[in-house]
């Protein structure tokens, strides 16, 4: 077939026909995968900072520093970066309000009626007494901090002074919080309506659900999303407030959605966390919370966390739904999730003591080394030594062996010295997890084993009897 082909070319032609029969992987080496980030499990409690009170459904990071309310009147500012509090402040009464926190201002409010905006230090800049019942929900615009009454009235507040700027009648009760874009604001009411109101407070449209609308309304782009307690979850396009879709869920929506670049998430009343395509509102997968949850699911990279008023922490990958992990934190949850790297912060409370708590969870770094039989074992019995490890990505392990000699006194009594010979590699650095050991002669031996990764190093070691004669192993 190639004789007419000059000899040069004959040579090029029986390379490439040679090297299109070896397989993709010989012609290019395999990629490594990188390193995971993010949240991974198991988790391990690091630090913790106890709180005096119980946190309101809501912490807050901005930078380098958390905030958050308690049912008491307290506002905290914590700093993130070293686990400590930096500073508190003592409202005139208990709070109704989860932190609001803006681009350098946080706000609270109370039962009374009073709002507090605070400096990043927490110190008071303006205190504004509304004397009215305000939506536990609030939201910093450009402009105006939006507050809504459970009377039916958005608030509009100059930033810079706590005055009321402008009020819009709504024609029921609000419960939700609103979003801001471009200098207007949109909010969900118990009226079943969805209200998108101008920068100077006039209605520039409204949308008809088909029950209150709760919990919060999350705006991208161009879109909003937000559940209702007609069952369904809803996408919108502006600036016609235009149903993009819709989708049924299970229970009621009062919990605020979060969003990446695919998909949405959102916690329903009936305790199941959804996960719908952001382009058409598919149910791409679903799953159930331990307990009825207000508390904002949190995006870590490519998993996605929710608690809820229980004391499990649940964690599942972000495009498939398949379960990445458990924590039982043992005190109840009060709050959201939130990531601060490396650590996952959580709040918690102790309902007999009235004490809270916020926990730094960091991945659980561990091996132990597991035998095949029990000690003590006779010489020449094979053995096997395996390594059970956690919190490493592509793990290597390295095996020592140090024996140390045994004095015998009387019949039946032996007791280890210990002297006795170096500490030796048994086995070299591998991807191997076991050792197969065959100790000939008696002594008391220690293992030792050495796990690491592209970051991660941890040792772990035991002791293992081989003993003269008979022995009781049950391996």
């Amino acid at each position: 077939m190639l004789k007419w082909l000059p000899h040069g070319m004959k040579k090029i032609w029986v390379s490439l026909i040679l090297l299109a029969g070896l397989p993709a992987c010989s012609l290019f080496r395999a990629r490594t995968a990188p390193y995971p980030e993010g949240i991974i499990f198991p988790l391990t409690e690091t630090h913790s900072l106890d709180i005096e009170g119980e946190v309101r459904e809501s912490l807050r990071l901005r930078g380098d520093r958390l905030y958050f309310t308690t049912h008491e009147g307290q506002v905290y500012g914590v700093d993130a970066r070293e686990r400590k509090g930096e500073w508190e402040f003592r409202m005139d009464a208990e709070a109704a309000s989860r932190i609001c926190v803006g681009e350098e201002h946080v706000y609270a409010w109370d039962a009374a009626g009073t709002v507090y905006c605070l400096d990043a230090d927490g110190d008071l800049m303006w205190k504004a007494p509304l004397s009215e019942p305000l939506y536990e929900g609030g939201k910093e615009g450009t402009a105006h901090l939006f507050l809504a009454t459970t009377a039916g009235e958005l608030l509009a507040l100059d930033k810079a002074t706590g005055e009321t700027v402008w009020r819009f009648k709504a024609g029921d009760s609000i419960r939700c919080e609103p979003a801001c874009f471009s200098g207007t604001v949109a909010f969900g009411c118990e009226d079943g309506y969805v209200y998108v109101l101008s920068s100077n407070g006039r209605l520039a449209g409204r949308f008809a659900a088909g029950g209150a609308v709760r919990g919060g309304i999350l705006l991208d782009a161009d879109r909003l999303f937000f559940g209702s307690f007609d069952h369904f979850f809803y996408c919108v396009e502006l600036p016609d407030l235009k149903l993009r879709w819709k989708v049924g869920t299970g229970g009621g929506i009062d919990n605020p959605p979060v969003l990446d670049h695919r998909r949405v998430y959102v916690i329903s009343r009936n305790n199941v966390l959804y996960c719908f395509a952001r382009k058409s509102g598919t149910v791409l997968w679903w799953s159930n919370v331990p307990a009825r949850s207000r508390f904002r699911p949190e995006l870590i990279n490519d998993r996605i966390t929710a608690a809820s008023r229980s004391t499990r922490l649940i964690c599942f990958d972000a495009q498939s739904g398949q379960d990445r992990g458990r924590f039982d934190a043992e005190m109840e949850l009060r709050a959201n999730p939130v990531w601060y790297a490396p650590y996952l912060v959580l709040a918690h409370f102790d309902g007999h003591t009235g004490k809270g708590r916020l926990s730094f969870l960091e991945k659980e770094v561990k091996a132990s080394l597991v035998f095949s039989k029990t000690a003590p074992q006779s010489p020449n019995e094979d053995i096997e030594v395996r390594v059970e490890a956690a919190g490493f990505f592509q793990p290597e392990y390295e095996f020592y062996l140090t024996r140390h000699l045994l004095v015998q006194f009387g019949l039946h009594f032996t007791i280890p010295v210990q002297i006795g010979e170096a500490r030796r590699v048994v086995q070299e650095r591998s991807e191997k997890n076991s050792w197969d050991w065959f100790p000939e002669e008696p002594g008391l031996y220690v293992i030792e084993v050495k796990v690491n990764d592209e970051r991660e190093e941890v040792s772990s070691e035991k002791a293992f009897l081989i003993a003269k004669g008979d022995s009781n192993a049950t391996g």
